[in-house]
């Protein structure tokens, strides 16, 4: 630390300046003397970090009007750029609004009004990863709750009714949590969320969890696995329907950890980031878990419904697409024969794919 500190500040600003964006905030926690400073020279220091981080975003750096290039604007970056992943790639998925190649590339303004919706359906993802991240855990925090008077009163026999009551509370306990955070937050929120989730499964490549049918064959998909992981079409439990643990499981992975797998810049190996986070999760999860884990996922369905807010659909993105003309402007400069904008995103290992992935233990659910 010593070290550290006798290095000129001159230095530290210029290895700050080529830091990226989670490691910057990372940094500032090493010490008083790196926080100081990095708040000191923020306006020479935050637009550095944020051209290295996207060396080749455009769009994605203009500041909006009112704002500043500050660290919360650093920060939020993150958010934004999420959702300019999932409009842009949405044209992988599907050709039913644009004629391929176009689609809503990130650098295209067309798509701004489109991307400002997900991003804040981001952070409502994000707020509710912290709202239940702990809920794989709650029924043995009651569990534990019980006093051990009790517990040598009513032995064995009642073991399994303990283990019922404790579940029971875990779960209404949850449950008003979400509902009352739910109905505080605004429609329009709630509103983005189901369409960023919409998009965001997408993603996920299963047999179960299909798109439509592609009119171009170059993008066609193989949906040849077996049934594996927490796909179980038979008894409807798709990521789709809102109602698997992994739509539980992706909340407390958050947004860091889908920026780490899509991210423009390479620090790690991660083509399969996002999947083996999952599965090491899922391996860790007992039958019991991953049940009561299905269930806090469609508390948040059902708390939506009751809200008057239903799940994302292709209609919901179509009649927003209309909404924000682009539509007719993607159309328009495609038949104008207009350059393509900087598709720099071509490269990403996008889809989290599970297809090819070996049977699991769902067999015992």
């Amino acid at each position: 630390m010593s070290l550290l500190l006798s290095v000129p500040d001159e230095i530290l600003i210029l290895i700050c300046q080529n830091l990226t964006i989670p490691s910057i905030f990372t940094v500032r926690l090493v010490c008083s003397h790196i926080a100081n400073l990095v708040l000191n020279y923020s306006q020479a220091i935050v637009p550095e970090v944020a051209h290295t981080t996207f060396p080749d975003a455009r769009l994605l750096l203009r500041v909006p009007s009112g704002q500043y290039r500050d660290f919360a604007w650093l920060k939020g970056l993150i958010h934004r750029y999420l959702a300019a992943v999932l409009v842009d790639r949405f044209k992988l998925s599907s050709t039913r609004l644009f004629f391929e190649p176009h689609g809503i590339p990130a650098e295209s303004d067309i798509g701004e009004a489109l991307r400002s919706r997900v991003e804040n359906g981001w952070h409502v993802f994000q707020n509710l990863g912290k709202l239940t991240e702990d809920a794989q855990y709650l029924p043995y925090k009651y569990q534990s709750s019980v006093s051990i008077r009790d517990r040598l009163r009513h032995g064995a026999y009642s073991r399994h009714k303990r283990d019922r009551l404790a579940e029971k509370k875990a779960y209404d306990g949850l449950e008003h949590r979400i509902t009352k955070c739910v109905n505080e937050w605004p429609r329009t929120s709630l509103e983005d969320y189901q369409l960023t989730t919409f998009l965001l499964h997408l993603a996920f490549r299963t047999k179960h969890d299909q798109p439509e049918a592609r009119s171009l064959p170059t993008h066609r998909i193989s949906y040849d696995g077996p049934d594996d992981f927490d796909w179980n079409a038979k008894e409807g439990i798709l990521l789709e329907n809102y109602n698997s643990w992994a739509n539980w499981a992706i909340l407390p992975l958050g947004s860091p950890t889908f920026f780490r797998q899509w991210s423009p810049i390479s620090e790690e190996p991660k083509s399969c980031l996002i999947k083996d986070s999952l599965l090491r999760m899922w391996k860790s999860t007992t039958p019991e878990e991953v049940k009561f884990l299905r269930r806090v996922a469609v508390t948040i369905r059902d708390t939506m419904r009751r809200n008057g807010i239903h799940e994302g659909s292709w209609e919901q993105l179509l009649d927003g697409c209309q909404k924000y003309k682009a539509w007719e402007l993607g159309l328009g400069r495609f038949l104008a024969g207009e350059p393509l904008p900087l598709d720099w995103m071509d490269q990403m290992p996008y889809f989290v794919d599970f297809t090819s992935s070996c049977r699991t233990n769902t067999e015992n659910l």
